[in-house]
């Protein structure tokens, strides 16, 4: 999810590029749209993490591959090590 909305951000920054290098006021509209778009996806991705920190299990899908819900419990992603 964290992936989708740096994605979306990207694309509509190049949108907006695009309406001021070319003044075409279809790329105006596109930016708009995509940057709906992208409120949408972060508020998810914010609500979706922020549940998960507070319930300590995963409560929204976020498209995170493997098992989370142990992450979670122990405290750490699959690869990290734990604080000392």
């Amino acid at each position: 999810m964290a992936t989708a909305v740096i994605a979306c951000a990207a694309l509509r920054l190049g949108t907006a590029g695009l309406r001021e290098l070319t003044g075409a006021p279809g790329w105006e509209d596109a930016a708009g749209v995509i940057g709906l778009d992208l409120t949408a996806a972060a508020l998810y991705a914010a609500a979706a993490f922020a549940l998960e920190d507070t319930r300590h299990r995963p409560v929204l899908p976020v498209g995170r591959p493997g098992n989370r819900s142990e992450a979670v419990r122990r405290g750490t992603e699959p690869g990290e090590r734990p604080e000392l």
